[in-house]
């Protein structure tokens, strides 16, 4: 799933409202407008708080409005360069805009700051898979299971490539390992 984040830095964390700490809460549990809320009032708070522009652009790829997604993540992104969660928030909200080319440099940047964030392998792996790009894809799936070996959408991203390549016995095996890792 694209929309797993990185973890607040631990200097984010501290610095966390309640606010943050209940949008979250909400996303968790797929209370979207009433996380936007809360995020609201976290940058009424706080205008130049680059966690509460990405978990903004976050709920707003969650409800499906991706171009929406775009301002609050290029406002985190401007706040915070060095932090690559906000250069992988701004690259989903590309990928979901149809702006793969935007995307790939993004990917590339983040890995740039920290190389090993699967979930950048993922979408890696996903553009190279809307791109018909299937031995790419297959690429970004293992590079990406070389950091997290169990994480479930690279085992199936590497599953689907697996299968566009004609390597059936291989894509079987490795859906049978993602069923039993995750029934």
């Amino acid at each position: 799933n694209l929309l797993n984040l990185p973890q607040p830095s631990s200097t984010q964390l501290i610095s966390m409202s309640r606010h943050l700490e209940r949008a979250q809460l909400l996303m968790e549990q797929r209370r979207i407008a009433d996380a936007e809320k809360e995020l609201a009032l976290a940058l009424q708070e706080s205008p130049d708080n680059g966690l509460a522009f990405r978990l903004l652009a976050l709920c707003k790829v969650m409800s499906r409005n991706y171009a929406a997604a775009l301002s609050p993540a290029q406002h985190a992104l401007a706040l915070d360069p060095d932090d690559p969660g906000n250069h992988y928030i701004l690259a989903v909200a590309n990928f979901y805009n149809n702006q793969n080319q935007q995307a790939k440099e993004l990917i590339r940047s983040g890995l740039n700051l920290n190389p090993y964030m699967p979930s950048m392998f993922e979408l890696a792996g996903e553009i190279a898979m809307q791109e018909d790009q299937w031995e790419e894809a297959l690429y970004q799936a293992e590079k990406g299971l070389e950091i997290d070996p169990e994480d479930t959408e690279l085992v199936n991203l590497r599953a689907r490539a697996l299968l566009k390549l004609n390597r059936t016995a291989e894509a079987e095996a490795t859906m049978d390992y993602a069923l039993y890792t995750d029934p």
